[in-house]
């Protein structure tokens, strides 16, 4: 048997905060976003969805608890539900399968998919 991990690193730092709540706790980013879209706040949670070419982001806490939202995303149809005790994301289409998506943030999305489109309560 062997140790795998240790917080007797050699630095002083308190192992048992969180390292990124200052980062989760402002808007700011560790490194330049050149595209910002404005419609929500850089760090806002959404999930990110991709279906026919087109990318679809939907803020996680407009989302209801558990229950399904129907949406179309390039002409296909989807059901997408968000389950917040879990934190976990569920995405299916008209057939039943799942579709890949992602929980990011904001800034992060919108840069990669200026085009995105944005849901709405």
């Amino acid at each position: 048997s062997g140790q795998v991990l240790s917080t007797d690193t050699g630095y002083r730092r308190d192992y048992n905060s969180d390292a990124y709540a200052d980062y989760f706790a402002n808007d700011a980013t560790m490194f330049p976003v050149h595209r910002t879209r404005k419609e929500f706040p850089a760090k806002t949670w959404v999930l990110g969805v991709i279906a026919g070419g087109k990318a679809k982001a939907y803020p996680i806490e407009q989302l209801p608890d558990g229950k399904v939202v129907n949406d179309i995303v390039g002409g296909q149809q989807l059901r997408v539900a968000f389950h917040k005790a879990e934190r976990r994301p569920e995405v299916r289409d008209a057939s039943d399968a799942a579709v890949p998506a992602v929980m990011v943030f904001w800034f992060a999305w919108q840069a990669f998919y200026p085009g995105t489109e944005v849901w709405r309560r």
